[in-house]
């Protein structure tokens, strides 16, 4: 594992208690560790906030040493920063990451309730009791289905500050999250790795709406605008398309505000995101969206492009989606409320 820093905080940080929780999410109640042949681990802060998550093959010291690397470098929220302590819930845990890890960092044998919870938390966003069909669904090419969304016009009838929860586990996706966007590159999906960057987005975003966004957080952008609006390197997905029409191009956004082309993976996920978000808009799809606890949430059993199979689920706010008042109600006619676990 040479050519890979481990990276961990000062002195004077580890007397504030900067400590990991790490271990496996169990997010299927069915789930079974000992026969799996690739888990999802993730990375948390005490305060449960999701620093990074990854399939990963079953204990695979490689799998852990890159996960953690690469979650110490670009965390799913905060400064670039590794641990002082990190915490774990099992001998076999313990003994595997002190494998992996050395003495550089102080590993600790201790219960883990921040992953029980986020376990618990993305189990029932995505595996719950709420109804959705087993039909296995064919999610069409990326800018296919970028297309149909952008043919909903999703801005139009959601609010800025709505957040929307995407769940994909089998990709390491956890608790991300979609808000729209309306300036001043036109109207935009972002993707964030977390809901509280999201929310921040949007929060200092909408102080002056006619500005330049905050693109301090690093993000995924799905922009719709004029094929020669679109920059020279971001071309190939559009170069086919109707010069004068609008349509999507996609974009990593980075923390220092340049640009990048997605990697195969950022795409697979806009592509499984995206056919659900349509899906759950749209009234003739046969994806069916429930109401469950005051939010509507679409679960739906995927084939992407590559023929990897996987299960999708978005979590709306409902406040502001299912109301007599909204437009909302008009594309989510088919919701129908239930009740929630518990």
């Amino acid at each position: 594992m040479a050519g890979r820093r481990i990276y961990f905080h000062p002195e004077g940080v580890h007397a504030q208690g900067c400590e990991w929780v790490g271990g496996v999410l169990c997010t299927d109640a069915e789930d079974d560790v000992s026969s799996a042949t690739a888990i999802l681990m993730a990375w948390t802060r005490t305060d449960g906030e999701v620093l990074g998550a990854r399939m990963i093959p079953i204990r695979s010291t490689r799998g852990i040493f890159d996960h953690f690397s690469d979650t110490a470098e670009a965390p799913w929220c905060g400064l670039p920063q590794g641990p002082s302590q990190i915490r774990v819930a099992t001998e076999e845990g313990l003994a595997l990451f002190r494998g992996v890890l050395g003495r550089t960092i102080n590993i600790v044998l201790a219960p883990t309730p921040e992953l029980e919870e986020l376990s618990r938390t993305v189990r029932t966003r995505t595996f719950g009791d709420a109804t959705h069909s087993d039909r296995l669904l064919q999610a069409p090419p990326l800018q296919e289905v970028a297309s149909l969304v952008g043919g909903l016009e999703p801005w139009s009838f959601l609010a800025p500050e709505t957040v929307v929860l995407v769940n994909i586990p089998m990709l390491g996706v956890v608790n991300h999250a979609l808000v729209m966007w309306s300036a001043p590159f036109g109207p935009s999906l972002l993707f964030f790795r977390s809901e509280r960057m999201a929310r921040h987005y949007v929060h200092v975003a909408s102080r002056d709406r006619a500005g330049p966004p905050p693109l301090e957080l690093p993000h995924l952008a799905v922009r719709f605008t004029r094929t020669d609006a679109v920059p020279e390197p971001f071309r190939e997905d559009v170069s086919s398309l109707v010069s004068d029409a609008q349509v999507p191009w996609y974009v990593h956004v980075n923390g220092d505000s340049t640009l990048r082309a997605l990697s195969s993976a950022e795409r697979t996920m806009l592509e499984a995101a995206l056919f659900a978000f349509w899906g759950t808009c749209h009234p003739s799809s046969a994806i069916e969206p429930d109401l469950i606890d005051g939010n509507v949430v679409t679960r739906a059993d995927l084939r992407v492009t590559g023929g990897m199979v996987m299960r999708v689920a978005l979590t709306f706010p409902a406040g502001p989606l299912v109301d007599s008042g909204r437009v909302i109600v008009r594309h989510l006619a088919k919701v129908r409320p239930i009740r929630g676990p518990g």
